[in-house]
């Protein structure tokens, strides 16, 4: 016999209970992990162990829920879970309500606090003065914000890339759909997964056969790269002299790995300017537009 609404919904309530039951339960569970990182200096945000939870979830989900819509749950679960180790606050790039804001929500979830500023090096004296803890700045902005103090802070190891969000925005001038990524900024470095990226910025002279030169380490090393972005320098920014153009590069692999250490060293002798700007995760959540799709329906 079907069972009627009104059993159905007992049901619900019934799985409701036991749901919030265990939550709390793992939030008991995370302010013990938070009382040990205060202890041991450990950082509340660790970007190898967010990948191995949505990892994890998305192994133990055997349907209907889709993916990305556990994704978003656990996006919330863990922002939770960041308020109660720590009041977790993220500097980001614009105004509420933009992109930025939009990728850093679905990125840290609703629990945390937000404090939105207007240039790259703002965003990292937030993060360097403890203002804030991580810094959400997009790509392009990022490239084209990158003076000499913002290059000595990521010189001297004193904030890092350590996270990325990917997704696509709408372009202003045209409506037409364009890929976007966002960088996560912070003072830690990210341990390695097994399936990393690093990012670099180097300098090189406006001559022919100069990039042909410095991707040749990339070939030795057998190492894919991807080039983010390029600028002219113009008039003494981020340190080059006039005539020389800058690129932001990932390559596949950790800093930390032997092979990313030998390529840095051949690409030294082929660049003017080199700063490794930090290691992180590959990306493996859904699209922005597809988490923010799911914080909206749970509004």
């Amino acid at each position: 016999m079907a069972e009627t609404l009104d059993e159905l919904r007992k049901r619900i309530d019934e799985l409701d209970a036991k749901l919030v039951s265990l939550l709390n339960e793992r939030y008991k569970t995370v302010q013990k992990v938070g009382a040990f990182k205060r202890e041991n200096a450990g950082a509340v945000y660790v970007p190898e162990r967010e990948r191995k939870v949505y990892e994890k979830v998305s192994r133990l989900n055997e349907g209907p829920m889709k993916d990305v819509t556990l994704f978003a749950i656990y996006r919330e679960i863990m922002s939770g879970a960041l308020a109660l180790e720590q009041g977790l606050r993220i500097a980001y790039f614009g105004s509420e309500g933009s992109f930025t804001h939009l990728a850093a929500v679905t990125k840290f979830g609703n629990s945390v606090l937000y404090r939105p500023e207007q240039s790259v090096k703002a965003i990292l004296e937030d993060v360097l003065s403890g203002r804030c803890d991580y810094g959400c700045i997009p790509e392009g902005v990022f490239l084209e914000g990158l003076d000499p103090d913002c290059l000595s802070y990521f010189g001297s190891g004193r904030v890092s890339l350590c996270a990325e969000i990917r997704g696509k925005s709408i372009s202003v001038s045209d409506s037409a759909s364009a890929f976007s990524r966002y960088f996560i900024v912070g003072s830690q470095s990210t341990g390695e997964t097994g399936d990393d990226k690093t990012s670099l910025f180097f300098s090189l002279p406006d001559r022919p056969g100069a990039l042909f030169d410095a991707l040749a380490p990339f070939k030795d090393e057998q190492t894919s790269l991807h080039i983010a972005g390029s600028c002219p320098a113009r008039g003494g920014k981020n340190g080059g002299a006039e005539g020389e153009y800058f690129f932001l590069v990932d390559l596949a692999g950790h800093l930390k790995e032997e092979k990313v250490s030998r390529l840095l060293a051949k690409l030294r002798e082929k660049t003017g300017l080199l700063v490794p700007l930090g290691s992180y995760p590959k990306g493996l959540v859904p699209s922005l537009e597809e988490l923010a799709r799911e914080c909206k329906k749970s509004r």
